[in-house]
């Protein structure tokens, strides 16, 4: 038991790291390595010729390889030769060492560390990093033109890289057209998002940053000497951190420590992690976020007193949603107009006095939700007591929402989805796909946006429900000129594209402007 370095050297061994995150090296032989319980490397550090290891499959290659025999082992270490290093479809950091190496991450949140020499980082699918953190010398990589140079970076290839980690000196790192998260480490960094969502981190620093995306400051910590720019998002580290964004919709992460995380404009989401934090949203819809949270979570927006896992402590300022953990919360709106999300779990949600919205935007199975009668099924829904709220938002899958007898936004997200409005004056958003929506009594809007596919409108009545077609910005003639009838009794609006709307019990002869929102 503990933390193992353990090598065979010369002959055939048997080698048992048991519990704990060790580091095994056979050696020369024909080897019989098992990492056991924890996170453990098998090493090839001593090699000083090529090895090929293949974590998938278990072949491999190469006189310090041959015969070996390995399992349970997450991350995997090279030598002194040009090495092929190969992960298996789970989370691997796997290490070149010297040489001119390949490493290929294949499925997994990888990271992929060359060292010496001119190597090839392929991460293969999910989200992959490339990592400097060892490097002796300051390295200065390009993702969007693909040059690396400088220390261990000089001369090596990228391909399917999402993320960057710089050494401990004066780094330069500039990300691409997706979105990136870079990291520079210790030293004065000049760190360029470049375009898409990108996100500045500081996971790895102990003493604590302050970094302000909307004047460029970064000081205290990683961040003494950092220039940044182009970028949305801020991550911090252990230390008691003070984020804050900028006049757009930023995500700011504490992590460990009393941190202070300040949204300023736009829609942001603050997530404060461990420790007691200040989250002070600023203008727009600001979220306090537990998405990453351990355990459970009783956060109101009413009254002061958060409690549970990372909530503990937490001071929420200029707040208007919340989103939960993936255990069985218990969130509370407050007199506004409230966004709440409880993620996976049976939560307890409300809403509170105000025009509140609950949202199953995260869930990765359809929902059935009955805002009327509290009834919940499927998906993150399951098991939740719902309260107090008045509009409703699905998955990305074909959910099934009903509204109540109150005025009521109902939208599908993406999905197949059928929603069912009831009573009051209501909004129906079926979102992508083709969804099939009722608005039942009430002055009814059913909106179509460009890209939502072929929309079914079960019940229409004429001279209080109305159709939302300004996303296409076309004219009500232009409109009618679409609109043709049904053999079936109903009228068809078709926009192209695959966008259109089908109302039913409803003919050409009665459509008229004051059908239509244009």
């Amino acid at each position: 038991m503990g933390n193992d370095t353990l090598f065979g050297g010369a002959g055939n061994d048997t080698i048992f790291g048991g519990i704990g995150d060790d580091v095994i090296a056979g050696g020369l032989g024909a080897d019989l390595m098992d990492g056991g319980v924890g996170r453990d490397r098998l090493s090839y550090s001593d090699a000083d010729s090529r090895v090929v290891v293949d974590m998938l499959n278990g072949s491999v290659m190469g006189l310090f390889a041959a015969g070996d025999v390995f399992s349970r082992f997450e991350d995997l270490e090279g030598g002194q030769g040009d090495d092929l290093l190969l992960g298996d479809n789970a989370t691997n950091h796997i290490l070149g060492g010297i040489g001119n190496d390949e490493l290929q991450g294949r499925f997994g949140n990888d990271t992929l560390e060359g060292g010496v020499g001119a190597d090839t980082l392929d991460g293969g699918g999910n989200r992959d990093t490339a990592s400097y953190l060892n490097s002796a010398l300051a390295v200065s990589v390009n993702f969007f033109s693909g040059i690396a140079t400088g220390g261990d970076a000089e001369g090596d290839v990228f391909l399917k890289i999402d993320d960057l980690i710089g050494s401990q000196l004066n780094d330069t790192l500039i990300g691409s057209f997706s979105a990136n998260m870079i990291e520079g480490g210790a030293g004065a960094d000049t760190l360029n998002g470049g375009a898409g969502v990108d996100t500045a981190s500081y996971a790895g620093d102990t003493a604590g940053v302050m970094v302000s995306l909307g004047n460029g400051t970064a000081t205290g910590g990683h961040a003494a000497g950092d220039q940044l720019s182009n970028f949305e998002n801020l991550r911090g580290g252990s230390g008691d951190d003070a984020l804050s964004g900028d006049g757009t919709g930023n995500v700011l992460w504490g992590g460990a420590g009393q941190d202070t995380l300040t949204g300023l404009g736009g829609d942001d989401t603050l997530e404060g992690g461990v420790g007691s934090d200040l989250l002070q949203g600023g203008d727009g819809i600001d979220w306090a976020s537990y998405a990453e949270a351990d355990d459970s979570v009783t956060v109101s927006l009413a009254v002061s007193g958060q409690s549970g896992s990372d909530a503990a402590g937490d001071v929420l300022s200029s707040i208007e949603a919340l989103r939960g953990s993936g255990f069985d919360d218990v969130l509370t709106g407050d007199t506004g107009d409230n966004f709440v999300e409880g993620g996976a779990g049976a939560d307890t949600l409300s809403g509170g006095d105000g025009t509140d919205t609950l949202s199953y935007a995260d869930s990765d199975t359809r929902v059935v939700v009955d805002l009327l009668n509290g009834n919940v099924f499927l998906g993150h829904a399951e098991g939740d007591v719902i309260s107090d709220f008045e509009n409703l938002s699905g998955s990305r899958l074909p959910d099934y929402l009903l509204g109540s007898n109150d005025a009521n936004v109902l939208s599908g997200q993406r999905g197949m989805d059928r929603l069912e409005a009831r009573g009051g004056d209501d909004t129906l958003i079926g979102g992508a796909q083709n969804d099939n929506l009722k608005g039942g009594a009430g002055a009814d809007v059913f909106v179509l946006n460009v890209g939502d596919g072929a929309d079914l409108i079960a019940d229409w009545e004429d001279g209080l429900d109305r159709i939302d077609l300004s996303d296409f910005g076309l004219s009500f003639a232009s409109i009618d000129a679409l609109a043709t009838d049904l053999p079936i009794g109903a009228l068809l609006i078709d926009l192209g594209g695959g966008d259109s709307f089908q109302i039913n019990s409803f003919a050409s002869a009665d459509f008229d402007s004051g059908d239509v929102i244009v």
